[in-house]
């Protein structure tokens, strides 16, 4: 009897090991900041941010929110048909631009979300949103802003 705590301490121990990333997955679900890439550019913040607006639309996404001066462009992708048949899915950007501290540069942090509906069809708006780990979404939007710092896109 005396052992009793003792194995509910060691059996609470054994259970939470390793939680660790399910906790940050719930805590980014819950407030929205889930895991995000980050890519400094030697431009400055105005130079970089209209970069990154050509960049959306190069990606065939669509601007819905931010500004310069905010240091943020969000923007969505069209809906396309998912894998199955009757599904559909999204992708959503939300970038972050700011100056880095010695101020010769821009960062760029990047988080990215799939929203997959599983029947369109008969259940819209009733979509799942998935955070992108390590996509190469992000490498695509990185490289499009720094094509577009070293030739600025035709107005």
């Amino acid at each position: 009897m005396k052992n009793l705590p003792l194995l509910w301490a060691l059996g609470a121990g054994l259970l939470l090991a390793g939680c660790e990333s399910t906790v940050e997955d719930v805590r980014g679900r819950l407030t929205g900041d889930g895991p995000s890439t980050a890519q400094t550019f030697t431009a400055s913040e105005p130079a970089t941010y209209a970069a990154a607006r050509a960049a959306l639309t190069q990606m065939d996404f669509r601007f819905t929110h931010g500004g310069e001066k905010q240091g943020e462009v969000d923007g969505v992708s069209a809906v396309n048909p998912g894998d199955d048949p009757g599904s559909a899915h999204q992708y959503t950007l939300k970038a972050h631009l700011d100056p880095t501290l010695d101020g010769t540069g821009t960062t760029v942090t990047v988080q990215l979300t799939e929203i997959i509906e599983q029947d369109s069809e008969n259940h819209q708006g009733l979509g799942t949103e998935a955070p992108l780990r390590d996509t190469a979404l992000a490498q695509a939007f990185f490289h499009e802003i720094q094509q577009n710092l070293v030739l600025p896109p035709a107005k």
